[in-house]
């Protein structure tokens, strides 16, 4: 829906689910500590590009990230975000990092075609021109001075956590986590979904600071990851009205009036949504008790209750 002209689109959002499925801000933080955890391949980091809030930040499209995934694989791109991480993983006689990449794409954009080549043993790439793709000059070089802000960004990110072997003080991790939020999705993020991943942020190193007793005891970066990752999951928004389409399930939304409600799931036989579940040992069903649960009585409930929410129609 979000793809369609301004005219025909119709807003809409989906209530009732955990903050990990809903924030959009949240997957892409999370992505980005898996990321700089990783072996940095071209595959994860591509992924990673695609992700709303990125593109938003930095002014790609999906058109954009196609162009510099095809800059990045000319340029000899493939594991590794800098010779550090290669040496790391004992790639020292290779050359297919981030950095070397953006080395010869930077050069490419810096250096005419009649310069000599290689440059400092460097050959420059200007793109993908067999392809017909764009080159790094092209569009005032707008493309090429994004993503080399990124990648900056990036390595001085990964630089910053291997001084501490990725382990900081719940304390330290707050400060950490709040600064790479701001540096990768600034303020271009939906403002709801920064509120309220900021807080769970608060949330998750309050918990670290209080499990550790206020300790200085390091906490490492796939623990703090596994922690966001839990908090999100159980944190769910609340359950409002508001003037657009609104998907959720009924038990969530009954009760909340709603000028018009459109069931989905029913039957062959326009039985209500549900799904029966007839246990093999069940004393209930011979010998009921007040009190006992009836699901055949919640549905009909539910059903009433739907029906008194739409305030004009019931589909």
């Amino acid at each position: 829906m979000a793809s369609l002209p301004k005219d025909l689109y119709i807003p809409w959002k989906i209530i009732g689910l955990s903050e990990e499925k809903q924030n959009a801000l949240a997957d892409a933080f999370v992505g980005l500590g898996k990321l700089l955890m990783s072996d940095f391949s071209a595959r994860e980091f591509f992924a990673w590009l695609e992700k709303l809030p990125v593109q938003q930040q930095w002014g790609f499209s999906l058109d954009d990230i196609s162009v510099i995934q095809t800059w990045l694989y000319s340029a000899g791109y493939s594991v590794g975000i800098d010779h550090q991480q290669l040496a790391a993983l004992n790639f020292t006689d290779e050359d297919t990092s981030l950095q070397d990449a953006m080395e010869r794409l930077s050069l490419g954009f810096f250096l005419d075609e009649a310069s000599p080549l290689p440059f400092k043993k460097v050959l420059p790439i200007r793109g993908d021109e067999e392809a017909g793709f764009d080159t790094v000059s092209d569009d005032s070089g707008r493309l090429i001075q994004a993503l080399s802000q990124l990648y900056l960004n990036l390595a001085d990110q990964r630089r910053e956590l291997l001084v501490s072997d990725f382990s900081l003080p719940a304390e330290g991790w707050r400060e950490s986590l709040l600064d790479m939020k701001n540096r990768f999705f600034g303020s271009s993020c939906d403002p709801e979904e920064s509120y309220n991943f900021t807080e769970i942020i608060e949330t998750v190193c309050k918990g670290l600071t209080a499990a550790f007793g206020g300790t200085e005891k390091p906490v490492s970066f796939d623990v703090v990851l596994s922690e966001l990752r839990s908090e999100l999951s159980k944190t769910k928004r609340e359950v409002t009205s508001s003037g657009t389409m609104t998907f959720t399930s009924i038990s969530l939304a009954r009760g909340i009036p709603y000028k018009v409600i459109c069931c989905l799931g029913f039957d062959e036989k326009s039985g209500f949504p549900g799904t029966p579940k007839f246990e093999e040992f069940d004393l209930t069903k011979d010998h009921r008790r007040r009190g006992d649960r009836d699901a055949r009585k919640k549905t009909i409930t539910l059903s009433s209750l739907t029906r008194f929410s739409a305030l004009e129609k019931t589909f």
